[in-house]
């Protein structure tokens, strides 16, 4: 962004272009410039423009863009982290796109953001209507309608304060107008709404706000229902659908593949629950229970039925094994218990014979 040349940085010191463009600096932190009390100022009044750094400045510039320029409008040596610019009885003059910049030591930051101030009460102030009225129920169409007697190509529209919407002219009998339409408009429609109109050749030149109008939304839509959450595996027991509407008195499908004879699946709704289990149909104060018995296909019940079998002879087998080895660590200890036995009757044999021989 191109600047205007960079005011000496004290008396009596000349400055290059060159020597002014070492001097700007991109890396300090860009300044902030806003409008004390809005950007829209009546024709008259007074403002105060801020520009604000984050760290402390030796000088700030105001500057305003005047075709392909940039004009200084004020400098304010303070040696803080704001400058302050104050515009007295501001008038159609003042209107325009104005920046900001800031010098620290011997450097100059780059400008600001645009600051766009707009000067009204220069023309006659529109009507603005809502259509089919101001009192609506929520979730109703509303349509806002501004118009002047006199020939204005935009108008804009604000909601407590703050632009929302701008439109070109709609063709009309008596002046100009524009229509901005809300659908279904809900609480946060509600609010003061003021539009303003000016001309596409002076775009900060603005009429007068039209007079407050006070849109008021009564009620609120009823939220759509929310979807059933997904049930936990440990509550449902089968695969099959579950049902759409707590209301819908056919049953649920079977649940193929489950290899139990009997079973129940649950299917759980807010407030309501779907049991189906043994055969029958049955209501309760809690919604309606669902009940059948489940039809297995022969293939699983055969299957069933060998795998039963197949755990039943591994069971007796375990059962035969242990026996068995019971058996055989019980003559083990028997053997052992003869064999320690027979040395102390051999001991006593012998000794007997020599006793007689004495």
């Amino acid at each position: 962004m191109a600047h205007p040349p960079t005011l000496p940085l004290s008396p009596g010191t000349i400055m290059t272009p060159i020597l002014c463009a070492l001097l700007s600096l991109d890396g300090f932190p860009r300044p902030s410039l806003r409008a004390e009390n809005g950007s829209l100022v009546p024709e008259g009044r007074n403002v105060t423009l801020r520009c604000r750094v984050s760290w402390v400045a030796d000088l700030y510039r105001l500057e305003k863009k005047q075709g392909s320029k940039w004009v200084t409008i004020m400098d304010v040596p303070v040696a803080e982290n704001e400058g302050k610019f104050f515009l007295s009885s501001v008038t159609w003059s003042h209107a325009g796109t104005y920046y900001c910049r800031y010098r620290h030591v011997f450097f100059w930051s780059e400008s600001s953001d645009a600051l766009k101030l707009v000067v009204t009460d220069l023309y006659v102030p529109p009507f603005l209507a809502a259509l089919p009225s101001p009192d609506v129920a929520s979730g109703q169409d509303v349509t806002l309608q501004c118009q002047s007697e006199l020939w204005y190509d935009w108008f804009a529209l604000y909601k407590d304060g703050e632009e929302i919407s701008r439109s070109k002219i709609q063709p009309h009998q008596n002046g100009s107008q524009a229509k901005f339409l809300f659908p279904a408009v809900t609480s946060i429609h509600g609010g003061t709404y003021q539009c303003y109109t000016f001309l596409s050749d002076n775009l900060y030149l603005w009429s007068s706000p039209s007079a407050p109008l006070v849109l008021s939304v009564s009620g609120e839509a009823a939220p759509a229902p929310p979807s059933p959450p997904p049930l936990p595996s440990s509550l449902r027991a089968c695969s099959g659908p579950v049902p759409e509407d707590p209301r819908d008195p056919t049953p649920p499908a079977a649940c193929p593949g489950v290899l139990v004879p009997q079973r129940q699946c649950y299917y759980q709704f807010p407030g309501k629950r779907f049991e189906e289990g043994r055969a029958g149909l049955k209501g309760n104060k809690e919604g309606i229970k669902y009940s059948q018995t489940p039809s297995l296909p022969n293939a699983a019940a055969q299957d069933y039925t060998v795998g039963n079998l197949v755990r039943l002879i591994l069971a007796g087998l375990v059962l035969v094994l242990l026996g068995v080895l019971m058996i055989e660590n019980w003559h083990s200890l028997n053997d052992h218990k003869n064999q320690s036995r027979e040395p102390v009757s051999e001991q006593s044999g012998q000794a007997r014979p020599q006793e007689r021989s004495k």
